[in-house]
């Protein structure tokens, strides 16, 4: 669990101050973890005989935004038996320790569209990896330097700012179409349907504005939380329903039309003395498939619930900041404890679990964490904080291949037009085709 604590944030200013006003010698003795142990997880003997079901590739042109959908449901996408690496390009400034890169960039005709920790909004080729333009766009307050996410559907680029700002601009040249206000800062990416945009801010508050002018359409509030982890969910919408986790634990199914209440679920609740034992943040996107809906949060369960009703048809005890990979007849997700595991969709069962824990090429004392997965070429792959990318076998989680990247990333990749993208913590975008 240790290995995501580098992504809390505490909003509550009095915590701040007793973290940081002084230096303290460290204390002799064996150091003891003291929050709750999470319960190791174990392989069902009943799906040991269950065939996993890959369904076939999916030719992707364009990554349009979390999870490429906007139900967050990409299934299976092409991608070359072998790649190279391409090109890579520098698109932001190193991020200092108070700065953070949260969402991977988005990929639509031909472009790579990134934001950087300074509000800039950098366009790549997809072939050269040239600079084709970029847009600083004006933000209300300059002291957050936390950058938001992306989305580019129907050729208009929608961002979300750490300053609460949502813009639409034009994906050919960048100029603002226009602009929206949010109450407080957003750190999710946007997700994009239905004429919409849905964005979650951190005060737990889901605003729902028109793609043609930015109008607020309609509101709903979880309940808001004073600390919470860096980072932060978007929304999953399918067949006028949508999704929305709130860093409060809350799952809220509502009409995506109207915002009327279907139906809401606590993924958990857990309270400690310590304030981060009662971080139950819903972190990680939900994933909408069918009538289904897949959800899991830091420090709780993935569940799986009935899309319009609400529900609960399992749930499994799993930690996890990573959105769910659903693909065939299985889920895959990768743990809080670095374990890459599949779950059987239908009963919630284990298939096969992979530990990631691989030993760090950056720093030997350094805590590694992995992000992803994503199924691409019919292969997993996962990425870790020390500079390392894995793929693994979906059937049997069996290792593939191992590259180094020599750069930390703590998102996923992205695919589109059969090429592979990853953004580093250090601001370069890599491509290979």
């Amino acid at each position: 669990m240790m290995t995501h604590w580098a992504k809390y944030l505490t909003v509550a200013s009095c915590l701040v101050v007793a973290a940081c006003s002084s230096k303290q010698e460290p204390l002799e003795g064996t150091r003891e973890y003291v929050l709750e142990r999470p319960q190791l997880l174990r392989i069902d003997p009943q799906v040991r005989r269950v065939d996993v079901k890959i369904p076939e590739p999916i030719a992707l042109q364009n990554w349009a935004q979390t999870g490429a959908y906007a139900d967050h449901a990409a299934m299976h996408l092409a991608l070359p038996n072998t790649v190279t690496r391409a090109w890579r390009r520098k698109v932001s400034s190193t991020p200092a320790d108070d700065e953070k890169l949260l969402n991977p960039p988005v990929v639509g005709e031909g472009k790579v569209f990134s934001l950087t920790t300074e509000n800039e909004v950098v366009v790549l080729d997809t072939q050269t990896g040239k600079e084709l333009w970029t847009r600083e766009l004006e933000v209300s307050e300059d002291d957050l330097n936390i950058s938001g996410g992306l989305a580019f559907v129907g050729g208009t680029l929608y961002v979300t700012l750490g300053t609460g700002q949502v813009y639409a601009l034009d994906g050919a040249e960048g100029q603002t179409l226009w602009m929206y206000q949010a109450s407080s800062p957003i750190r999710s990416a946007p997700t994009v349907a239905e004429g919409k945009v849905f964005v979650i801010s951190n005060d737990n508050k889901l605003h729902t504005l028109s793609t043609v002018d930015g109008t607020l359409l309609w509101q709903h509030s979880g309940i808001e939380e004073s600390i919470a982890l860096l980072g932060g969910a978007s929304p999953a919408v399918s067949e006028g329903v949508v999704v929305v986790p709130y860093s409060s634990g809350e799952l809220y199914a509502l009409s995506s039309t109207t915002g009327k209440y279907i139906w809401h679920e606590a993924l958990s609740f857990r309270v400690g003395a310590d304030p981060a034992s009662a971080l139950v943040d819903a972190e990680s996107s939900p994933v909408i498939v069918g009538d289904m809906v897949y959800a899991v949060n830091h420090q709780g369960r993935l569940s799986a619930f009935d899309l319009k009703t609400g529900r609960r048809i399992w749930s499994r005890e799993l930690s996890s900041t990573q959105m769910p990979w659903v693909a065939g007849n299985m889920i895959y997700v990768v743990t809080d404890q670095n374990e890459l595991v599949a779950v059987h969709r239908q009963t919630g069962a284990i298939k096969w679990i992979e530990n990631l824990g691989l030993r760090s090429i950056l720093d030997d004392t350094e805590s590694v964490s992995w992000s992803g997965p994503i199924l691409a070429g019919n292969r997993l792959l996962v990425v870790a904080t020390d500079g390392m990318a894995a793929s693994y076998k979906p059937e049997t989680g069996k290792r593939l291949a191992m590259v180094r990247l020599r750069e930390a990333i703590s998102m996923p990749p992205v695919v589109a037009g059969g090429s592979l993208y990853f953004l580093t913590d250090k601001g370069r975008i890599i491509s290979y085709k």
